[in-house]
This record gives C-alpha cells, structure tokens and sequence, in this order.
C-alpha cells in the first residue's frame, strides 16, 4: 500500500486554473458560461497563455510578494470577483476592436502601460459602439508622434488623445516598503493566528528604520498570538508607538483572495480610513481552498496582511486632500501638456479622454469645470472638448464602468451632443 506522501501533487497552471474561476463565478456575475468562456478566451488569446502564466507567478506561490506583480498577471494571480470581471471587460474592449488598424501595437502596450492602454480600448470601443466609424488605433499624428485614436462621425474626422495621470514614488521609498512588507509577513507566517499589521511612518523608510520597525512588529506579534491562545474569541490588538513610526498589530479574519481589502487596527491608530499607501498580503493555505471553488474561505488558515502610509512629504502631490482648485490648475497644466500629441496635419478636430480622481470634484460645482473649460478648450485652436472620466467600480453591475463629465467647446469645432450622450446612454 502507498502513503499519501509516495504520490506526487499535481496543481493546474495558472491561466487554468483562472478559466475554472470565472466560469465558476459565471452565474454570480448573471452571465452565461458560453460567454463567460467566449471573453476568458479573447482575453487569454490576445495577451498569450504563456506570457500571463509567467506574469501571475514571478514569485513561488506562499511567499509574500515583495514586489506588485504586473496588472495583468494580478488579475489571473488573484482570480477573484473584481479581476474576473476586469478579463471579462477586457475581452470585450478586444473583441470590439479586433480588426481595428494597429490592434498589435495596442496589445504590445498593455502589458507596458496597463492602465493607460486601458483608458485608450475602453473609450475606443465605447466610440465604436456610439456610432464611430473608420476607427483607426494608433494613428500618426504632428511632429512623428502617434495618437491615441482617430474616427470618423456623421461625417466629420476626429483624433482623440487618452491621459491617466501617474505618480510614480521614488525608486527607494519603492524597495524599502516592499522589503518592509516581505519581513512583517514573514513574521506573520510564522504565527497560526491571522494577522492585520498597519504602519504609520513619521520619516522616510530607511534600512536601520525598517529592521526597527520589523524588530517591533515582531514583538507586538508574539503579544497578539499570546493573548488570541488565552482567549481565542476575542480579537486582541497592540499598538506601540516611537520616533520613526506607529504600529499596530491586530488579530484579524481570513479574507478571499481577490477580495476586498479591510486592514483592522487599534482604536488609537492615526489612520481609520483606507488610505495606505501600500498594501500586501501573504496566503497560508492551499489556493484552491482560498478561492472558493475547492473548500471554503472558513476551512483555510487566512490571509495576513500589511499596510502602510507615509509621512506628509511622500504623498503624492494629486491626493484628495488636496485644495480643490489648486488640484484642477494642476491639472490643466498636465492635461495642456498633452494636446501635442493629438495634433495633426489634416486638420481634424482634436479632443481628450482624462481618467482623473478630480472628475467628481466638477459634480456640484460647474464654476471649477468653467475655469477648465476655458483654459484647455477654448484656448487652444482645434480643440473640440475635453472628456473628464473617472473608472469606478459599479457594484449593482459587478463591473467596473466610468463616470463621465463632458466639456465642449461653445462653437464649432465641437464634439457632437449626439457623440457625449451615446457614451452615457450605452455605458457603464
């Protein structure tokens, strides 16, 4: 007779064992498994199964990820409701665009500038889908640099450049909260208990400061373990505070793969929001049994999980928090900067597509759009309007879907109503 242990363990590679997800989700999301299957593999096909496969494991699965994986391979990585959802949505932005001009550039993009090369299929395929015709990807523009999208409608020829602002912390803040992250989960492995480890710096991350930092956690760790085994059925936290930073470590629960992010912490903790700067989180346990499919959430050991936030100095310059107009004369400045690109020779009208926080800062308060308005539409010659949007996850739709605020020019040249109301009426 042979032991369990004489058996060798076989595992479905990842893209494979993605496809079982979605179509287990199928009837979650309200839709059939012939097209959920259908969009899996428009999504596959376009990308290519090996080049996902190696993007979702670019660490040995049950280590913490030092450092974020690609989008696209988090998506196949994480394979819960929302990246599920972000395949799908990608596969019918391809399947959209399939025969478009340039189609093969656009795919080389994406897995080089995800988000922005997302932002560029999103709206290409919602144009299409409005009424857009003789739509071209990629096209030449002024000056040997390329556009975003260029169409035809009702007669008319338009180029449309799409912008998503980034903010790109330094190299070094980078590592040494990736390394932070690694050490703290590290220590977490080592503990049954499920643990919620929050940070608030009060100095930039540095070498000695992270061995400090992980010195403490680890303390404050051992407590948490200690007092959970005497009273399994509380939820016990410690908080330690010194010089480079506060600490919290909490007892927490096991979360889905995928699933939201919810970082509990002690009561006197500076931060009750979900504004970290950064986030990760380690498994203990089979994967089949973290998503869902094979066993429960309930049947697994957890999913620990670190946050951070960094002192005033680091933030990005772009937050919320920021003064309201200053953040909007920023930001013309940024999108100004942009309108090279949609500049051609053949004088078509020219428009731009900005995927910003700063979208919803219009909603109630049209004087700040005005301002806008003024400085990028109208002041600049060939400038037909200005599409501010924002990506936001529509729960009741489980996809995500944009908002959109329109700015046109008062005369001609001008985006068509008929255009900016198709893009409303046929979302999300």
């Amino acid at each position: 007779m042979r032991t369990e242990a004489d058996f060798t363990r076989t595992r479905e590679d990842p893209v494979t064992f993605f496809r079982l997800c979605a179509l287990e989700l199928a009837r979650d999301l309200g839709l059939t498994t012939a097209f959920v299957d259908e969009h899996i593999n428009i999504f596959v096909s376009a990308i290519g199964a090996d080049w996902l496969a190696t993007a979702s494991t670019d660490v040995p699965p049950g280590i913490p990820i030092p450092f974020p994986r690609h989008p696209l391979g988090h998506i196949v990585s994480a394979a819960g409701p929302e990246q599920i959802a972000e395949a799908l949505e990608l596969g019918e932005y391809l399947r959209a665009l399939h025969a478009a001009p340039n189609i093969a550039a656009v795919l080389t993009a994406l897995k080089a500038q995800y988000y922005q090369t997302l932002l560029q299929l999103a709206f290409g395929s919602r144009f299409r889908r409005t009424g857009a015709q003789d739509l071209v990807l990629e096209p030449p523009a002024a000056e040997g640099r390329l556009s975003d999208l260029s169409f035809k409608y009702e007669g008319r020829r338009y180029r449309a450049e799409c912008f998503r602002p980034t903010y790109k912390t330094k190299v070094e803040v980078v590592y040494e909260l990736a390394r932070l992250a690694q050490d703290c989960l590290e220590i977490a492995r080592g503990y049954a208990v499920v643990l919620s480890i929050a940070i608030d710096l009060n100095e930039k991350p540095t070498v000695a400061g992270r061995r400090e930092l992980v010195s403490t956690v680890n303390d404050a760790s051992r407590q948490v373990a200690e007092d959970t085994s005497q009273k399994p059925e509380t939820f016990p936290t410690v908080l330690m505070t010194g010089p480079i930073g506060t600490v919290s470590v909490t007892r927490a629960v096991a979360t889905q793969l995928g699933g939201r992010r919810i970082v509990l912490r002690h009561p006197s903790f500076p931060h009750t929001g979900d504004d970290w700067d950064y986030f990760a989180r380690a498994g203990v346990g089979e994967v089949a049994a973290a998503s869902g499919i094979h066993g429960t959430v309930e049947g697994m050991d957890g999913l620990s999980h670190f946050a951070v936030w960094l002192p005033p100095g680091l933030h990005r310059a772009d937050q919320s928090k920021e003064d309201p107009d200053v953040s909007l004369e920023r930001l013309g400045r940024k999108i100004e900067s942009k309108l090279g690109q949609a500049r051609s020779t053949t004088g078509e009208h020219r428009f731009l597509v900005v995927d910003v926080w700063q979208t919803r800062l219009r909603d109630g308060l049209p004087e700040r759009g005005e301002r806008l308005r003024r400085k990028v539409v109208e002041s600049h010659q060939g400038v037909a309007g200005l599409l501010m949007v924002r990506r936001e996850w529509k729960s009741d739709l489980g996809r995500h879907g944009y908002h959109i605020v329109p700015f046109l020019r008062e005369k001609e040249p001008r985006l068509p109503d008929s255009l900016v109301v198709g893009l409303k009426e046929r979302g999300p």
